[in-house]
């Protein structure tokens, strides 16, 4: 798969088999985080927050659960389970360590992004959105926050066809 990939122009991105991590256990947390953290439910994203907990504590320099971490943080501000304020201060530390972990890390730049929009940094937010969505086209999160700062920023047209992207790579993500 490798080769194919350095054969066939314009391939970008990781392939699904490159999950940052050798360690299988702190991958299987990674992954149960991510499973507990789309349900988007208080006690899944506590759930959540202990999963990606365990998985860094296997493996500090796995930057897709620092990145989990982060979000998991947020996602307890937006659904009103932790104060913004204590989510931000939480979350800011997560998403640096996972995007000095893996500046390619479309996901890592993803958090940073949702991190800055839940800041209030429209701009910055945009731009790191944007990054996620370079690197990995395929994330549709980053569509969706990128769609979020768009409506905040006015441009309704823009957010509207940036989320029929998020819809078409995820048609089945509830949110």
């Amino acid at each position: 798969a490798s080769e194919l990939g350095r054969r066939v122009g314009g391939v970008e991105g990781r392939t699904q088999g490159d999950m940052g991590t050798r360690d299988a256990v702190a991958l299987d947390l990674y992954l149960q985080g991510r499973q507990a953290w789309r349900q988007r439910r208080p006690a899944t994203l506590a759930q959540a927050e202990r999963l990606f907990g365990e998985a860094v504590e296997r493996d500090p320099d796995y930057a897709r659960a620092w990145s989990g971490l982060a979000d998991t943080y947020l996602l307890q501000a937006d659904y009103g389970i932790r104060p913004a304020h204590e989510a931000i201060a939480l979350a800011e530390p997560a998403a640096v360590r996972a995007i000095t972990l893996d500046p390619g890390l479309g996901e890592a730049w993803a958090s940073v992004g949702l991190l800055r929009s839940q800041a209030g940094q429209l701009g910055p937010a945009r731009r790191s959105l944007e990054e996620a969505t370079r690197l990995d086209p395929r994330y549709e999160m980053a569509w969706m926050w990128l769609a979020g700062v768009h409506g905040e920023s006015g441009q309704r047209e823009t957010q509207r066809e940036v989320l029929e992207q998020a819809q078409q790579l995820n048609p089945l993500e509830p949110v």
